[in-house]
């Protein structure tokens, strides 16, 4: 009996041990987004109860995206401008698109039947690297007429 109240003991006190790591390493993280943007601390509260915003901004900040960047980008979500989606989407776009001189903005007015349209970020990089291939990769072009020529 005493050996199931150690283990117990153990178990728990390991368990606490990690939780305690974990909140540690969080906090740790929220202080380096606080630093690296520049918001104030009631805009900090207000993005720091959005998980998926906490997520992308700390891969963005992993990522070496500039402080500019996501300060633009959290501007415009202060000023009601992004919605959190577009938050999330815009902030995961500049991770991808770090270090490019291109630029991006969301922009409804345009007709959506006339213009792409992505589901998704993963779908617009996937397009974006087939077009990349196309364009400056060695495309095999198929000449039909030749290969008729040929036959006869």
């Amino acid at each position: 009996m005493k050996i199931h109240q150690h283990i117990w003991f153990i178990l728990c006190f390991s368990l606490t041990t990690v939780s305690a790591q974990n909140e540690t390493h969080i906090k740790l993280n929220d202080s380096l987004v606080k630093t690296y943007v520049s918001i104030n601390d009631i805009q900090y509260n207000a993005i720091k109860k959005k998980a998926g915003v906490m997520k992308e901004l700390h891969l963005a900040i992993k990522d070496s995206v500039q402080s500019s960047a996501l300060n633009r980008r959290l501007r415009l979500f202060f000023e009601n401008k992004y919605n959190e989606k577009q938050l999330i989407i815009t902030l995961k776009m500049e991770r991808h698109m770090k270090g490019s001189n291109g630029t991006f903005e969301l922009d409804y007015s345009i007709d959506a039947d006339k213009s792409l349209s992505f589901d998704s970020v993963e779908a617009f990089l996937s397009y974006e690297k087939k077009r990349d291939s196309l364009i400056f990769g060695n495309p095999t072009v198929v000449d039909s007429i030749i290969k008729k020529k040929n036959k006869e």
